[in-house]
């Protein structure tokens, strides 16, 4: 491919655009009609101008990971928690999760609380905090995916099984708003068997882990889905009042 030769610094933003390098000819721009650059070495201001591309690119990059996962709350940032409101959850803890080294692990991780305590949204900012790092997530609300994987084709049933297995990290959320019968049963084992070691998965519930046996309408795989998460896992347990009706008792004052 033949480029436009460069006479004169003019023509530079468009031969960075011709090489797909547009946030570079927007920095390089914005650099040539600076009046303070020539305070800056030659070497910062080319620094600058590389590190927008570099920024753009991976932002770019993020914002794919983000879409991918269908966060259920996209724009939730751990940076954003509120940490005023009494949900009684160990910061330390939470601290050491926002690292993700506990995805790089293969650990599990189980948040439990009652509803509106933020669950959903702790789920999210988790999710977004991996893809910020590159991981591959996807979430799910649990009683729809097994509802889509009941209408698949044996075939594309083992596709989206190894789709599934090949995650850094799947949430599945509100885990026991229904009793889960005999095929629901062995898809939910199927889920978290095809991922056991190999990545992490994050369960979402509003019942403590004590009641969940109780779900399953086959005991035998309800306790291959338990032991292959409880086994391998990080606790976070949620308290407090629900956070909705606070908010919705405040915006009336």
């Amino acid at each position: 491919m033949k480029y436009p030769r460069i006479n004169t610094a003019a023509d530079i933003p468009a031969a960075l655009c011709d090489m797909r390098l547009s946030a570079m000819a927007a920095a390089f721009e914005s650099d040539m009609n600076d009046p303070n650059s020539n305070l800056k070495t030659f070497a910062d201001r080319f620094a600058s101008i590389v590190s927008a591309e570099q920024d753009y690119r991976k932002n770019k990059k993020m914002n794919k990971y983000i879409s991918y996962a269908h966060l259920k709350m996209p724009d939730a940032d751990l940076a954003d928690f509120d940490a005023s409101a009494n949900r009684n959850i160990d910061m330390g803890i939470l601290t050491k999760l926002s690292t993700c080294e506990w995805i790089r692990h293969k650990l599990n991780l189980i948040v439990t609380g009652p509803c509106g305590t933020g669950k959903t949204w702790l789920g999210s900012a988790l999710g977004a905090r991996a893809c910020e790092q590159f991981m591959s997530v996807r979430f799910y609300p649990t009683n729809r995916l097994i509802l889509q994987m009941k209408t698949y084709t044996p075939e594309i049933y083992l596709e989206k099984l190894n789709e599934l297995a090949s995650l850094d990290l799947l949430i599945l959320d509100d885990i026991g708003l229904q009793n889960y019968d005999l095929d629901s049963c062995r898809i939910f084992y199927e889920i978290l068997d095809s991922r056991y070691k190999s990545g992490s998965t994050m369960l979402i519930s509003q019942f403590p882990v004590s009641t969940w046996h109780d779900l399953f309408a086959d005991k035998t795989y309800g306790n291959g889905v338990l032991s292959r998460n409880i086994e391998n896992s990080c606790r976070l347990e949620i308290s407090g009042d629900d956070l909705r009706l606070r908010d919705n008792e405040e915006s009336k004052e």
